[in-house]
C-alpha cells in the first residue's frame, strides 16, 4: 500500500531510540473500539485509543505491490465484558479492522505514519483460562482483495 510519510515521521525512523506504537480500530456492530499498544492513552483524529494492556499482539503485516489477499490476527486480552459479549454475539463479522503505525515523539505528541492494514473481520475466537482468570480474543481479518474471490 503506497503511502507518503511526513518529514517528522521519517526523522523518528532515523533516530537510534524511538517509541513506535500501533493504533487499532475495530468497527463492531454496536460501537467502534479503539486500542493502542502505547504506554498511555492516545488521542488521534478526535478519537481516544485506550491503553490498558488490552492489545496483546498484532500479527505480521505483509505489504506487497501485488494485488493479493493478505490477512492479519490481532490478539486482545483483559478486555471489558461488553467487548467479549459483542464477539460472543457475533457482532463482528464483515466489520472493519484498521491498524495504523505512529511514533510518540520526545514532546509526547503523536507522529502518524498512516494505515498499514485495512480490512474486514472474518472470524474471532475466544479462549479463557479459568485458573488465571483471563480471557483472550483473537480477531482475524482479510484485506479488501478477499472480496473479489467471493462472487
Amino acid at each position: 500500500m503506497p503511502r507518503t510519510l511526513t518529514d517528522a515521521y521519517i526523522a523518528e525512523l532515523e533516530k537510534t531510540k524511538n517509541e513506535p506504537v500501533h493504533l487499532v480500530e475495530l468497527g463492531l456492530q454496536a460501537e467502534t473500539i479503539r486500542l493502542t499498544d502505547a504506554h498511555r492513552q492516545v488521542h488521534y483524529d478526535g478519537h481516544q485509543y485506550l491503553s490498558a494492556g488490552y492489545l496483546l499482539g498484532i500479527g505480521e503485516i505483509e505489504e506487497s505491490s501485488d494485488l493479493q489477499v493478505s490477512s492479519l490476527t490481532v490478539t486482545l486480552s483483559g478486555v471489558d465484558q461488553t467487548i467479549v459479549s459483542a464477539f460472543l454475539q457475533h457482532q463482528f463479522h464483515n466489520r472493519s479492522l484498521k491498524v495504523s503505525k505512529a511514533f510518540i515523539g520526545s514532546d509526547d505528541k503523536l507522529i502518524m505514519g498512516g494505515e498499514v492494514f485495512g480490512g474486514k473481520i472474518t472470524e474471532a475466537g475466544i479462549s479463557d483460562d479459568v485458573d488465571a482468570g483471563t480471557v483472550t480474543v483473537a480477531v482475524n481479518a482479510s484485506n479488501h482483495w478477499a472480496d473479489f474471490g467471493r462472487r
